[in-house]
């Protein structure tokens, strides 16, 4: 019988706790642990995340103190997990949440999910200096131990380039996992425009520096006259940053702050507006876009690889500078006032090592 260890103490909740239900969903699924021929360890943050998987040979060992602060994750990765590994012998050890743990092991794999690093923006010391001082380090935490994996998975392409680039990893040890997106129908029924001959545009994020919301407000700005209006979906007390971003939109009549949306009012504003405009410089995937899309109505997004990636073989998007506001303020005014938009086709081919599914991911590395 194979054991397989998951290491994933440092998630409790949004897309990487998804990412781990995901992962354990197709081992549960597959062929050797259906004969019974694996056993499964999960170390977690909360077996509370879990409690619709049930098997004896499931076993969820909670570490709720990782969490508390960095001493105390580093210990978990690069001691307490190497005697527990060197006494219990696991076959697979595999590490969903960035950090290549010191272990013993057969195999060990690293899902790399975290794309702070990679952000060479700028403000962020201002607004944000947590973020600037963990991107800083979170770097050498990547790379310590990454040469001991067999595979290395990340989402996009881009990542893998900057793997390639940063840390010397052969192309042919990581994997590129395009994340499955749930089949969610879109209403039928879709909010009321106040404005009907107004074109209306939605930029989904939580106001972190990265997100590039200054670049919009700049363009709302000198769209005063123009017959549009935006929706961003924060409240603006989220953060200092977002306090700045409330301060300028208040004295902007075609900007609109929704607070944060469930998941049905959100996919109605989806419905009801006319476009999406994504001028984030930093995603791991760009969830909100891959959401869109299936609206097939147009979008504006940052002309950076991941959202080329995310929007690939999508018939209507286009792509601008996300450091230039003038440039994406022609863009909005033609689409507003002359319902003018040009679409811009990409195409991303991957290169092998390449999975479009866990079950695919876990089929290549060994496990199904």
């Amino acid at each position: 019988m194979k054991t397989v260890v998951i290491s994933a103490i440092n998630i409790y909740s949004s897309g990487p706790l998804v990412i781990v239900r995901d992962f354990l969903s197709a081992l549960v699924r597959g062929e050797a642990f259906l004969r019974g021929d694996m056993k499964i360890i999960l170390f977690c943050h909360s077996t509370e995340h879990y409690t619709d998987f049930s098997s004896e040979n499931i076993l969820f060992i909670p570490k709720p103190l990782s969490r508390k602060n960095w001493f105390i994750r580093l210990f978990y990765e690069y001691f307490w997990f190497w005697w527990w590994s060197i006494f219990n012998k696991p076959d697979y050890w595999i590490s969903l949440h960035d950090l290549t743990p010191n272990v013993r092991a057969e195999h060990r794999i690293v899902y790399c999910h975290q794309a702070a690093p990679f952000y060479n923006g700028k403000q962020t010391w201002r607004y944000a200096p947590g973020f600037e001082m963990f991107r800083r380090f979170y770097k050498y935490f990547y790379r310590l131990n990454l040469w001991k994996n067999d595979y290395i998975v990340v989402q996009q392409q881009w990542l893998r380039d900057a793997f390639v680039e940063q840390f010397g990893c052969k192309p042919g040890k990581i994997i590129v996992a395009r994340p499955e997106v749930d089949q969610v129908q879109t209403p039928t029924t879709a909010l009321e425009k106040s404005e009907p001959s107004v074109a209306s545009l939605v930029f989904v994020s939580f106001p972190r520096v990265f997100k590039n919301h200054e670049i919009l407000l700049k363009a709302m700005r000198s769209l005063s006259a123009a017959p549009i209006k935006l929706f961003l979906t924060f409240a603006g007390t989220e953060n200092a940053y977002a306090q700045k971003l409330a301060k300028e939109a208040s004295v902007l009549k075609n900007v609109e702050l929704t607070t944060f949306l469930s998941r049905e009012k959100l996919f109605q504003l989806y419905a009801s507006v006319d476009a999406m405009v994504f001028p984030s410089k930093l995603e791991t995937w760009g969830l909100p876009l891959s959401e869109f899309r299936r609206f097939n109505k147009p979008i504006f997004a940052a002309d950076l690889p991941y959202a080329k990636e995310t929007l690939s073989g999508y018939e209507q998007a286009c792509y601008f500078n996300p450091d230039n506001p003038a440039e994406l303020a022609g863009l909005l005014e033609k689409f507003a006032v002359n319902h003018e938009f040009i679409p811009v086709r990409s195409d991303t081919v991957y290169a092998p090592p390449f999975t479009q599914s866990w079950d695919e991911l876990i089929n290549f590395i060994g496990l199904a």
